[in-house]
């Protein structure tokens, strides 16, 4: 969880050739790339609290048994299938929106995800035997790198023009 997944190089020829065009092609499909790197560690995030949830006891109950818990780790799951969803939308599309919208929805929902089953964990959520802090830092780090404050801009006048 804290060395690089991969490396991309970009030849020198590509940005000094004049194409403008490819670059932004390959800046849109890193964008595609880190959403679902956000997904993999939103879902890995919620299937851990589920599991505490369904195994912790808390008052003589598990804690799957208190309905704001139920309702908390439902929500997660509902953002996580509208990342999924993005996400397969933007592989079928050859606009460049959808891949910006894709990301957006990743960057919006992620952290959320995340953040919510450090709560479901409570203290030990922080703690370097649950892993919960680390996907954190993780889906943190990608939205910084895909600019998520620039695109949501972006993406919002280019739906009020498309309107």
């Amino acid at each position: 969880m804290t060395r690089w997944l991969a490396a991309v190089v970009v030849a020198a020829a590509l940005l000094a050739g004049g194409h403008a065009a490819a670059w932004a092609a390959l800046r849109d499909e890193a964008l595609v790339l880190r959403a679902a790197l956000m997904l993999g560690a939103a879902e890995a995030c919620l299937t851990l609290a589920a599991e505490h949830a369904g195994n912790r006891r808390q008052f003589g109950k598990p804690l799957v048994a208190y309905q704001a818990i139920r309702h908390q780790l439902a929500r997660h799951k509902l953002g996580l299938e509208g990342i999924r969803g993005a996400i397969a939308r933007a592989t079928t599309s050859p606009d460049p929106l959808p891949r910006q919208a894709a990301f957006l929805a990743a960057a919006t929902h992620a952290p959320l995800i995340a953040e919510g089953a450090i709560q479901v964990f409570g203290g030990m959520g922080f703690t370097w035997e649950v892993p919960l802090h680390r996907y954190l830092r993780r889906i943190r780090a990608l939205e910084a790198q895909g600019e998520a404050y620039r695109l949501r801009e972006a993406v919002a006048d280019a739906f009020i023009e498309a309107a």
